[in-house]
């Protein structure tokens, strides 16, 4: 992952969660996984993705073999196994996802 894009996810990251005070550290595994965790140690994301990309709403979108889904940020929990071939910034509880070719939303 290029550092401007995790230097992005970080300032995005803090706009969106209240984080008291404690900084964003990204993992990175000699295999080429990523994540991202607090420097109390809570991890937010877990080091399992070939990319991820913070969003609003406290999720976030990652990438695993070349398929996005989505990661509660708030428990680390994957919400959305990653099967669409493209992913929109959620909004109003929605996103947009291309499955197969085609646009639609999920939630």
């Amino acid at each position: 992952m290029k550092m401007t894009t995790r230097l992005t996810a970080c300032l995005v990251f803090f706009g969106m969660i209240t984080l008291q005070a404690q900084n964003l550290e990204v993992i990175d595994t000699p295999d080429g996984k990523h994540g991202l965790k607090l420097d109390n140690g809570r991890v937010l994301i877990p080091a399992r993705y070939d990319d991820y990309h913070l969003f609003q709403e406290n999720i976030s979108a990652v990438k695993l073999d070349n398929k996005w889904g989505f990661v509660d940020v708030e428990t680390g929990t994957e919400i959305i196994a990653p099967k669409y071939e493209s992913v929109g910034d959620f909004a109003e509880g929605l996103a947009a996802v291309q499955l197969n070719g085609k646009w639609g939303f999920c939630k």
